[in-house]
This record gives structure tokens, C-alpha cells and sequence, in this order.
């Protein structure tokens, strides 16, 4: 059986540690045992494999986050000229559009801007390219499931893969044509 020795010699302000072992012999020898080594080994190997596996996950949820901040600028993209279409849309009649005096949600004004203005509840745009996939925008609006039917439109903004799959980014915002407030 072995007997160890560890020796701690001052060497200026720093210590070595000296480690021999005795065999049964007598004779003291130095260095690790295969043991010790095959045991730093294994410690070695789980952690340089932990590592990866968390640079790898970094990576794949890195690329999924490019690809919503990608989607949901689209989406934007999109929303900020429906808006700039809202602003316009039946601003110049004078003193107020027809459609302010509806008397069902069909014939209002959020039903009219869908109609005319965007030209259908309905839209698909792209494919554009996010994070070297091909991507299409699907936009629905609606106007009778909001709190004013006659007024307020409500959109839903899905971004899906060209080819199918599990949406990337989805919105939900609403939006009044500005004429809306100009009626009685």
C-alpha cells in the first residue's frame, strides 16, 4: 500500500507542493497514478461537453430571437402603412362620412375602411427572407369582435414559414381610421 507524502516548500512568496508517493519497495517516486489521470480526464471531458452543449443552445436560441426581431419589424412595417391608410381614408368628406351613421357594424365605419381601404379582411405579403429562411406575413382584420364594431378594427398579424410549420411571430393591435373621430 502506498503511503503519501505532500510537502510544501516556501519558495518566495508562493508555495510548491512536492508530492512523491512511497511504493513497497521503499523507494519514493513522483507523478499521478493512472487513476488520478483517467479521473481528470473524465472531470475534463463532462465539462468541455457542458460547454458546448450550452454554446449550442446559445446559438439556436440567438437565431430564433434575429428571426421574431425580424418578424415582428415586418410586422410593423405593414401596421404603419395601414395606419397611414386609416389617416387618409374618407378624411375629406365634409362634414363627416356617411358610414358614421350606420345602423349595423357592416355598414360602419371600421367595415368600410376594411372593404375600400385595405381592400379585403384578408391580406398575405411576402416571401421575404428572415434569418436565411423564407417567410410569408398573413394580416386578418375584423371589425364585428371588438369592443366598437363600428368603429374600431381589430388586426392580426401571423408570420409563418413559406413552406408551412409553427408560426414565428403573431400580433394582435387595433386601429381607427382617423375620420372616425370627426363623426357626431
Amino acid at each position: 500500500m502506498p503511503n503519501f507524502l505532500l510537502r510544501a516548500i516556501a519558495k518566495g512568496t508562493a508555495f510548491h507542493i512536492d508530492r512523491k508517493i512511497a511504493t513497497d519497495s521503499g523507494r519514493w517516486t513522483a507523478g499521478f497514478t493512472l487513476v488520478e489521470v483517467l479521473v481528470a480526464l473524465m472531470i475534463s471531458a463532462v465539462f468541455t461537453s457542458l460547454t458546448m452543449q450550452a454554446l449550442v443552445t446559445a446559438a439556436a436560441f440567438r437565431s430564433k430571437a434575429s428571426q421574431y426581431d425580424e418578424a415582428v419589424s415586418w410586422i410593423q412595417e405593414d401596421l404603419e402603412a395601414v395606419v397611414s391608410q386609416a389617416s387618409q381614408y374618407e378624411n375629406s368628406v365634409l362634414p363627416f362620412s356617411s358610414t358614421c351613421n350606420a345602423t349595423t357594424a357592416a355598414n360602419g365605419m371600421a367595415a368600410s375602411f376594411i372593404n375600400n381601404g385595405l381592400g379585403g379582411q384578408t391580406a398575405t405579403l411576402g416571401p421575404r427572407d428572415l434569418g436565411g429562411k423564407s417567410y410569408t406575413l398573413n394580416r386578418v382584420a375584423e371589425f364585428a369582435s371588438t369592443s366598437d364594431p363600428f368603429r374600431l378594427i381589430e388586426l392580426l398579424y401571423t408570420v409563418t414559414p413559406t413552406a408551412g410549420g409553427v408560426p414565428v411571430a403573431n400580433v394582435r393591435t387595433e386601429v381607427i381610421p382617423y375620420a372616425v373621430l370627426r363623426c357626431p
